[in-house]
């Protein structure tokens, strides 16, 4: 059990608590991982990989931009030190191109939004990166990219610094370097070869974000997550990518990549990968979703290792013929564990009119008490041609049952060679 100083009966001081503890942990899941993204790090930026690019950021830039982007507009490289200042909110409702070699700074508070169809395309190459950065070098300095109604946009070989400021505590509007205003209103942003770095809040806010292809990116020195996704687009996310900062040892806040919302996309297969930060969900501020839901015929598959904490009222449903299957190995079990080690201290895995499928993983610290029944896996619901089933794996902890099937749901769930310790009772069955 973690004891710290913050109150015990605020979760997000209990979360904020467990960071330091699980960070260590984090590293120690992550460590074989490093060595991958390391040989990526020169590619993150200019200077061999060694930090963000230096140099003076308030110096003069060559040309200021003041006004809203209403008709498609480039911009080059002037080899001017700096060659544009953005002050203010600029509204981008056409096409913003900005080509490789060139430097935007961004005065405080500014913004960039695109809505009306509008999109950016900035494409740098890797020896001559586009950098987009604070006219001071200070976390949150501006606000970052803003995407809304707009159209499909694309960063490649980009180093975007000094955003992610956010509006109010409990928004989730362009929380981030990167973010958005709605819910999957913008076109596809593809993220490729880029560094997000010295936000205030998160690198990438894709919570809201439709996001496109994802490659080779790092997220350094970013106050809260380098990476927060939905779980629409959390297949997205690449093994190669730094969601830590490690390669360029610029930690971010918190070294997880933070989990939420819902995945409906009926017929469809995403697979979660390990990456080299473990995932989270529940438990963090308002509004992200405490828990996350696979609906509607969708289907996860999480791939061998990968690791998953959750917050307090955090938890995975599955839902309406959806199924989640997690097969690790012996050596290589898929986790899914509590911030806090305590039983009870989230909700579990949970099944309703659908399929749970495990084998050699490990379910710890959950119970939490549902309307009705608590435990770590909870097969409330099933189809009649879905099975469920939980083999080789670790169920331990539970505040109530290890494993709970009613006497509906019993009948579609296979259960073999699984280690029970320390629940309140390990089999809750008819």
């Amino acid at each position: 059990m973690f004891t710290g100083s913050s109150s015990p009966d605020r979760p997000e001081a209990r979360l904020d608590a467990s960071y330091s503890r699980l960070s260590l942990r984090a590293r120690g899941l992550t460590g074989a991982l490093v060595g991958l993204v390391l040989t990526m790090a020169a590619c993150a930026s200019p200077g061999g990989g060694d930090g963000p690019p230096q140099g003076d950021p308030t110096g003069q830039c060559a040309v200021k931009l003041t006004s809203d982007v209403t008709t498609p507009l480039t911009l080059s490289d002037s080899s001017a030190g700096c060659d544009y200042l953005v002050e203010g909110e600029l509204r981008v409702n056409s096409t913003l191109t900005i080509e490789p070699g060139t430097e935007v700074r961004f005065a405080q508070d500014a913004r960039l939004t695109f809505s009306g169809g509008g999109s950016l395309h900035a494409v740098g190459a890797a020896e001559n990166r586009i950098l987009l950065r604070g006219q001071a070098d200070e976390h949150g300095y501006w606000y970052g990219l803003c995407f809304s109604d707009s159209g499909p946009s694309r960063l490649e070989h980009v180093d975007l610094m000094n955003a992610g400021k956010v509006f109010s505590g409990g928004s989730v509007v362009c929380r981030g370097g990167i973010g958005s205003v709605g819910t999957f209103t913008s076109g596809p942003v593809s993220i490729l070869h880029t560094h997000i770095s010295g936000a205030s809040t998160s690198g990438l806010d894709a919570a809201l974000l439709t996001l496109g292809a994802f490659e080779r990116n790092v997220f350094s020195d970013n106050l809260e997550y380098g990476v927060r996704v939905s779980a629409a687009f959390a297949s997205h996310l690449d093994v190669d990518s730094d969601y830590t900062g490690a390669s360029v040892g610029a930690p971010n806040g918190r070294e997880f990549v933070y989990l939420t919302g819902r995945l409906n996309e009926p017929g469809s297969t995403h697979t979660w990968d390990r990456l080299n930060a473990p995932y989270l969900t529940g438990g963090d501020e308002e509004p992200y979703g405490e828990y996350v839901i696979i609906d509607n015929d969708s289907h996860v598959i999480i791939a061998p290792g990968a690791t998953f904490y959750f917050g307090e009222r955090g938890g995975i449903t599955v839902d309406r013929g959806a199924t989640l299957t997690a097969t690790g190995t012996e050596a290589e079990r898929v986790v899914f564990t509590g911030v806090v080690e305590e039983p009870g201290s989230w909700l579990g895995l949970l099944t309703r009119d659908a399929a749970l499928h495990l084998e050699w993983a490990e379910v710890s610290w959950a119970g939490a008490e549902r309307v009705g029944y608590a435990g770590n896996v909870l097969i409330t619901g099933a189809r009649t041609n879905q099975t469920s089933y939980v083999r080789r794996t670790l169920l331990q902890g539970s505040a109530a049952c290890g494993l709970y099937a009613n006497s509906t749901t019993a009948a579609y769930l296979e259960h073999e060679e699984n280690q029970y310790a320390g629940n309140a009772t390990d089999q809750c069955l008819p």
